[in-house]
């Protein structure tokens, strides 16, 4: 599936425009279904913390003009690696098992997220799972 809307010469193609989004949505479903799925079940850092985080990365993202696609994949992602430092013995940090989870998920989804056509984003986006800790 072609997903540039202005491959065919028309300045717009509403019809490439709408596989975007449906695209789009469908990521963000898987995304959202695996942040669950790798979620505390507590309040204070389960899945409804990650819900607050996105909604307010969102609001966020929109005043700063950010890319909110990867903002929010960011969002859903940055904790998912909570329950493996709580059950492992190697104290690895959950910030850095976030980022290794949310990159290894990403790449079994065979898409490649690009930012502004020119740089690959699953470094950007494991860039900001790091950063909500900071």
């Amino acid at each position: 599936m072609d997903l540039d809307p202005f491959k065919s010469g028309k300045i717009w193609n509403f019809d490439g425009f709408k596989e975007i989004v449906m695209l789009e949505k469908h990521i963000l479903s898987l995304v959202r279904n695996y942040a669950f799925n790798n979620s505390e079940k507590d309040d204070i850092h389960g899945f409804s913390h990650t819900e607050r985080v996105h909604e307010l990365s969102i609001q966020i993202g929109k005043s700063l003009g950010a890319n909110l696609f990867i903002l929010r994949i960011s969002a859903l992602l940055h904790d998912v690696g909570r329950v493996r430092e709580r059950n492992s013995s190697l104290k690895e940090n959950h910030a850095d098992l976030s980022a290794k989870m949310a990159s290894q998920f990403l790449n079994t989804l065979n898409f490649k997220i690009s930012d502004s056509g020119s740089t690959d984003s699953i470094p950007a986006i494991n860039c900001a799972t790091d950063a909500t800790l900071a």
